[in-house]
Parts: structure tokens; sequence; C-alpha cells
């Protein structure tokens, strides 16, 4: 019973990631998740913090919906300022306290959204 419920958990996770990529925004942030997707501790830290999802019931955010928050928050989100957003982002919440530890590391919330769409992707 317990490897269809992770079966099932990685085909909605794939979903997620590979829903249609529509705009500048979504497309920065798949590109983002690409290039996690190949960074074995992103993997690392995406996969542990899904196991954290999880047993709390909480859904993984999916790439159209991390887009359009950074987009809500910081305006025109496109590839070529996806780093500068990216920064401001973790900036703000490392200074409201939206950090989780994971691994004995200090990740923001939007990093962990990322890497969990990274370990998806490179599942992929």
């Amino acid at each position: 019973m317990r490897s269809i419920l992770v079966v099932g958990g990685a085909i909605a996770g794939i979903f997620l990631y590979r829903s249609t990529v529509q705009g500048p925004a979504e497309l920065a942030v798949s590109e983002i998740v690409s290039k996690l997707a190949e960074l074995p501790g992103a993997v690392r830290f995406g996969e542990k913090f899904r196991e954290e999802l999880k047993k709390n019931d909480h859904p993984m955010k999916s790439l159209r919906s991390i887009s359009s928050f950074l987009a809500d928050v910081h305006g025109d989100l496109r590839p070529d300022n996806i780093g500068d957003i990216l920064e401001q982002q973790i900036q703000i919440e490392l200074r409201t306290n939206q950090v989780h530890v994971i691994d004995g590391w200090y990740l923001t919330r939007t990093e962990l959204d990322l890497c969990a769409l990274a370990s998806v992707a490179r599942k992929a």
C-alpha cells in the first residue's frame, strides 16, 4: 500500500513540475528549477522538504504558483531578472524569519519550494 502512495505522490509531483509553461515568469522559474535539478544538494533538500510537507499534510507548490507569487510580489518576472528577484525574495524571507532547517541547513521557503520542484524534475 505504501508503495502505491509513493508512486501516486511522484506522479502528482511530476505533474506539478511539468505543468504547461506559459509566459516569461514560468519560463524563468522553470530554468532555475532545471539548473537546481543538476545539483545533488538541492535535490536532497527538495526530497527532504517534500517528506516534511507530506508529514504535515501540506501541498507542494507548483511551478505556476511559485511564478505567480514572485510576479505578484516583485512585478515583471523574466529569465533575465530572475536572479535579482530571487535574491530580493530570499532577503525578505530571511528578515521575516521564514526559514526551515533541513539537514542542518537554514533555507527559506522559496528556496525549498524551488528545491522540491528540482527533486521532482530530476526524476522526470
